[in-house]
């Protein structure tokens, strides 16, 4: 096996998470107190949560001590708190949410001299309730229960057919079910209402990716043909319309694929456009240079290099780069027993270590982790081991870096270290996707 191919055999830990826009942009909590002019608790007290940027609807009621909290899944957004109690003027005004914070919050009503409202309350309108079901089936999103969210998800979308969000939610849900037409349906549904956005895109091309893989395993070539043609379009209109990491990481992996199948002008296209979608993805210029180094072109492989160190000239990657490339012809010129090229070459590849090396000292968590996974993709699994505690050192709760040693300690069989990592990596980041493997893999060393 060849070391770009040991390089792509397992799968890299650039896993997207696929449910992420009903995760990323982070949730922040508010806890509010209603109090009467006399600083006394105000129970029962009406609170409606909305926003005037985007279609959402939220309502509690305060406990008898005044008390209601509320739970805002993105902290980012503008909102509206409205508080109702009869006897009460109602009040209503902007609602500070802090990104991952508990803001708490106090409200005095004034009373009023109206007369109690009679008569039936209005009800709900069947926009405010798709709201309402689409929040609850986030909620039991954030808790893992993708059942009662696909369901709510889909209550919701009966009752509002044309909210982009909720096609949105549905897409996203039925890929973590790996129910692939489902998913590919809501996604062409989200990009009707919403063309053009991203988030429709990336799940079009997830679900027609998971379609490719099922057709693939049955052996259809009739619809293996006609997913990857889909596959191939929705990934065109992705990174046309929306370039940047996520798509850069789908290209790349296309690349991965391409390499394991031993395709490699495919290859060496996929991770130059990944590059190109987003300049920053470091294993893009590794996997691409591997390619370069297997046909000997070594100028090119170089040439990425320099184009990786620009904004950072003692990039570890670039300089990783600069001693594999010079480790391969200096090993090229022994062979041909060229004494001058072989010493050149020599000097320069211990060169670009040592500046790897050094170039690694006070790196960041995700620097060292990123290093670490290419360490392990190499195989090199006591060195990967050495880097992912590197990365620990720096940031105690980075929950990936021991998600890779538990994989390190399962591959060197320690499995007592292995179980520990594995545990703190379920402790840390119960939600991420790798948690359930991590469970299965606990359960395997039982």
């Amino acid at each position: 096996m060849t070391r770009i191919e040991r390089a792509l055999a397992t799968a890299l830990v650039l896993a997207l998470v696929l449910a992420g826009s009903l995760r990323a942009a982070g949730e922040g909590r508010i806890t509010g107190t209603v109090l009467d002019p006399t600083n006394k608790p105000v129970a029962g007290a009406k609170i409606t949560i909305t926003s005037p940027e985007f279609k959402y609807f939220q309502d509690k009621t305060t406990n008898d001590k005044g008390v209601f909290t509320v739970i805002i899944l993105d902290a980012t957004r503008k909102y509206t708190i409205k508080i109702e109690k009869a006897g009460f003027t109602p009040y209503e005004a902007p609602l500070e949410v802090k990104l991952g914070e508990n803001v708490r919050v106090t409200f005095n009503l004034g009373t009023s001299a109206q007369a109690e409202p009679t008569g039936k309350p209005e009800a709900q309108s069947p926009t405010n309730q798709a709201i309402a079901a689409y929040n609850e089936g986030v909620v039991a999103f954030q808790k893992n229960d993708n059942e009662t969210a696909a369901a709510k998800f889909q209550q919701a979308a009966q009752l509002d057919p044309k909210n982009a969000t909720i096609q949105a939610g549905l897409a996203e849900v039925y890929l973590l079910q790996n129910k692939f037409a489902e998913a590919a349906a809501a996604a062409d549904r989200l990009i009707e209402l919403d063309p053009g956005k991203a988030r429709g895109l990336k799940d079009r091309y997830d679900a027609y990716k998971g379609l490719l893989a099922e057709a693939r395993a049955a052996k259809d070539e009739a619809k293996v043909k006609e997913y990857d043609a889909k596959v191939k379009q929705a990934l065109d209109a992705l990174a046309a319309a929306s370039p940047g990491h996520d798509t850069a990481v789908r290209i790349f992996n296309e690349g991965a694929e391409a390499t394991r199948e031993k395709r490699p002008a495919d290859a060496e296209a996929d991770f130059k456009r990944a590059i190109e979608a987003d300049p920053t993805l470091e294993q893009a210029y590794s996997a691409l240079s591997d390619v370069y180094i297997v046909r000997k072109a070594y100028p090119d492989s170089l040439a990425l290099a320099d184009q990786l160190a620009k904004a950072d000239p003692q990039n570890p990657e670039a300089n990783t780069i600069r001693y594999n490339t010079y480790k391969q012809m200096a090993d090229e010129a022994r062979v041909k027993k060229d004494q001058a090229h072989f010493k050149e070459y020599d000097a320069k590849a211990k060169e670009a270590f040592a500046a790897a090396q050094a170039s690694g000292q006070g790196a960041s968590a995700d620097s060292l982790f990123r290093k670490g996974v290419k360490l392990f993709n190499n195989n090199q699994i006591p060195q990967a081991l050495e880097t992912f505690e590197q990365a620990l050192s720096v940031d105690p709760k980075y929950a990936k870096a021991h998600y890779m040693l538990g994989l390190c300690y399962t591959n060197s069989g320690d499995t007592v270290k292995a179980k520990d990592h594995l545990k703190q990596f379920i402790a840390l980041a119960p939600n991420d996707p790798d948690a359930k493997s991590a469970k299965e893999m606990m359960d395997s060393m039982q």
